[in-house]
């Protein structure tokens, strides 16, 4: 970001778009701090450029954001789940 805000970055170029940012706060941030410094070019290799100063492209941008984010907090419950019942298990296992 610093490299950004300084003028020095032209573009961010990212595998997907959804791993810039897995919290939509997080895409907000880098989205504000890229547009005021001009820099409006993000490229994924999945699936091309995003320009930032687009309003289709940036609620796209978005949508992506908020399903990663989604898919981070499934993965956060099935982990959860994973471990409760493996204590279920393991107390269950345990001589009365």
């Amino acid at each position: 970001m610093e490299d950004i805000t300084r003028g020095k970055v032209d573009v961010v170029v990212v595998y997907k778009e959804d791993r810039l940012h897995r919290q939509p706060i997080e895409l907000e941030q880098f989205v504000a701090g890229a547009k005021s410094a001009g820099m409006t070019k993000l490229y994924s290799v999945k699936s091309g450029f995003t320009d930032l100063s687009d309003s289709a492209a940036l609620m796209i941008l978005r949508i992506k954001g908020d399903v990663a984010a989604h898919e981070v907090d499934q993965l956060r419950d099935r982990v959860v789940r994973k471990k409760r019942a493996q204590a279920v298990l393991r107390i269950a296992e345990i001589p009365h």
